[in-house]
């Protein structure tokens, strides 16, 4: 059976989703370090999106129960055969930055730290975001297609150059 089969099960993705609303772009975290950003990212996907039993605690909805251990392992990759990883002090920064901001609160416990990212519910609501599939217009575009067919080129010494007539 091969990976893509694997993935899916009766015609649904396994595992579920996570959403990331594009107004990220205008905030902090995007031009914080590459390594911020995709920490920030890892404990989005890695937030349960139920409420679980975990070590006797209940684990909310937005929250998990990790090590910094098990965001670097959770985030490695390799190099020709070599593993990499972040490093602790790069995952201390981050998790610095994201308290700072007010994205996470962290609260340390035997055995790890219960992260809890703010406003996960909100964000993970599909409901709350702009052209969910109850205003998607399934219309086709009104505007007609252009034709390409009256073009002319001609070459310079640096370009094609291409004009519409």
């Amino acid at each position: 059976m091969g990976r893509d089969t694997e993935l899916l099960e009766k015609g649904k993705i396994k595992g579920g989703y996570y959403i990331k609303a594009r107004q990220i772009q205008q905030s902090k975290i995007a031009y914080a370090p590459p390594y911020v950003r995709e920490i920030w990212d890892w404990l989005l996907m890695q937030a349960n999106h139920t409420d679980v039993k975990y070590n006797g605690f209940i684990v909310k909805r937005g929250q998990l129960f990790r090590t910094y251990k098990d965001i670097k392992e959770g985030l490695a990759w390799k190099i020709g055969w070599r593993k990499m990883t972040y490093s602790e002090n790069q995952i201390k920064k981050a998790m610095s930055f994201l308290r700072r901001e007010k994205m996470i609160t962290t609260q340390k416990a035997l055995g790890g730290v219960l992260i809890t990212v703010i406003n996960y519910s909100f964000y993970q609501d599909p409901k709350n975001y702009e052209r969910t599939n109850n205003n998607i217009s399934t219309k086709a575009p009104t505007q007609a297609p252009v034709s390409y067919t009256h073009l002319r080129a001609h070459e310079t010494s640096l370009h094609l150059v291409c004009r519409l007539l």
